[in-house]
């Protein structure tokens, strides 16, 4: 199926959008000059004009719509794709038919993300990545294309993925890689996206990957691109070693902590934990402040939320000392494989519902079980798939751990458990989750990492010099546990 089928087929603005905040970035990321300028952003109602990317032309009458992709009868709300730039006689010359063909100087796209109908889940033929490959070869020699892509497409390591990464790094020239928060598409879509910017012609083979993530208000990710530094530099030599991955964890892994960096996290962390601790709300208070005589669903609700930030931020500062001590004295880099143990969680099936053992799954507890499938009575566990992947919590009491979980313990003459809890947090993991709108991270991302590990002495020091905080931890844990059981929540996990 061609490129302009394909558009035909699934590009229909009922079912997609393009936030004019994206349109905006991917027009100061590849801003274009004269020639054929396609837009496949399908429900964008004028990406190209409302965008600005044509905002070297001086009046409207120097573009010129000439093509409708979209198979829409109704042009009115800007549906259209093929677009005209440049001085009014060579727009007159395109349009006369002189140069018609179909290649283009500049192609604009965001593709839907999925499989195409019909196909089944396995079969591996996912859209992103036809659109992808039909459209280099719509780019003419000196073409260059910034599309929008679901981050499987950046991290998945099936062999499709990685032969279509190779494809453009190798035979073309992948320029950038811009990683964008999640929130980017909300309120039509939750999921973890960036663009990618890539040149027909090989160029000099570097690859500069900005992550903009941290961008809370959409509308400056524009701004704060133009400001921003990459955070990774790669040649294809580089990429090729990591199976063509273009996301910065891949690389950043080894780095060193910036002190700077560092002491400037600390405070900002100690500064939101003062706020937090401040006012801690109770059980007792309603939506409207109000203290009754008798537990809430919403005073429950904000007292776990308060909670579980003031865990984030203490786990922070603790992760900071962490950090600094392991490069004080400069502990040695372990990989995981030679001190963790992981174990994959089980199947909730509908007749074990509603039961006295609790259900621990990625996002914490999701409801009750009939019976336990943990051994200990305890458990340190990482979320495995959804939004909540790669996070990391304790189990308070015996339970029932689901297949989205999985149960983490060390080598007990290699790690002790607190110390390893701190270690994991410390890791992040949600930042090497893989697939885009059902993320996940696999055992292999666990276990092949390497962690700054001392002897189990240094590991003792530390934490009895941290004992006082740990103890408040573990105090803060069980309770939200317990307020996320009174909460009767099923969390999606």
């Amino acid at each position: 199926m061609s490129l302009k089928e394909l558009t035909k087929e699934y590009m229909t603005k009922a079912v997609y959008h393009t936030p004019i905040e994206i349109m905006r970035l991917m027009a100061a990321v590849m801003e274009p000059g004269e020639g054929r300028v396609l837009d496949i952003c399908g429900g964008s109602q004028g990406f190209l004009k409302r965008a600005g990317v044509l905002k070297s032309l001086k009046g409207e009458e120097e573009l010129i719509v000439m093509e409708n992709w979209t198979g829409s009868e109704d042009t009115c709300e800007s549906r259209e794709n093929l677009l005209l730039a440049g001085p009014r006689e060579k727009v007159l010359e395109y349009a006369s038919g002189k140069q018609q063909n179909e290649e283009y100087d500049y192609i604009y796209m965001n593709p839907p993300f999925g499989y195409t109908r019909g196909e089944a889940r396995n079969s591996g033929n996912r859209l992103e990545s036809q659109f992808l490959r039909q459209v280099s070869d719509c780019l003419k020699s000196t073409g260059r294309c910034a599309a929008v892509v679901p981050n499987g497409i950046l991290t998945r390591t099936s062999g499709e993925d990685v032969e279509l990464r190779r494809m453009f790094v190798e035979d073309y020239h992948v320029e950038k890689v811009l990683l964008l928060p999640i929130s980017s598409f909300l309120p039509y879509a939750e999921v973890s996206t960036g663009i990618l910017v890539f040149a027909r012609e090989k160029g000099d083979g570097i690859t500069q990957i900005y992550d903009l993530r941290g961008t809370e208000k959409t509308e400056k990710l524009a701004e704060d691109f133009r400001n921003a530094r990459p955070v990774c530099i790669l040649n294809r030599t580089a990429l090729a070693q990591h199976q063509y991955i273009l996301c910065s964890e891949e690389y950043l892994r080894g780095a060193k902590p910036d002190d700077q960096v560092m002491r400037a996290r600390e405070k900002a962390l100690k500064r939101r934990l003062s706020q937090l601790t401040a006012h801690v709300p109770s059980v007792y208070e309603n939506e409207d402040g109000q203290i009754g005589l008798f537990p809430c669903q919403r005073g429950i609700q904000n007292r776990r939320g308060a909670l579980k930030e003031i865990l984030d931020c203490e786990y922070g500062l603790l992760e900071c000392e962490f950090f600094r001590l392991a490069e004080k004295e400069r502990w040695p880099e372990v990989e995981g494989s030679e001190f963790i143990v992981l174990k994959s969680g089980k199947r909730w099936d509908e007749a074990e519902k509603d039961g006295p053992f609790r259900v621990y799954g990625a996002a914490g507890i999701q409801g009750t079980s009939k019976t336990a499938s943990m051994e200990e009575d305890t458990a340190l566990l990482i979320g495995r798939v959804g939004s909540y992947c790669g996070t990391v919590y304790k189990a308070w009491t015996k339970g029932f751990v689901s297949d989205n979980v999985m149960l983490v313990s060390g080598e007990k003459e290699l790690v002790e458990e607190d110390f390893l809890m701190v270690l994991l947090r410390a890791a992040h993991f949600n930042q090497d989750k893989r697939g885009s709108v059902q993320p996940y991270i696999t055992k292999n991302i666990i276990l092949k990492r390497r962690y700054r590990l001392p002897g189990i002495e240094n590991q003792r020091v530390f934490l009895k010099k941290h004992g006082e905080l740990l103890e408040r931890l573990k105090s803060q844990e069980k309770e939200v546990e317990e307020l996320s059981l009174a909460m009767g929540e099923k969390l999606l996990v």
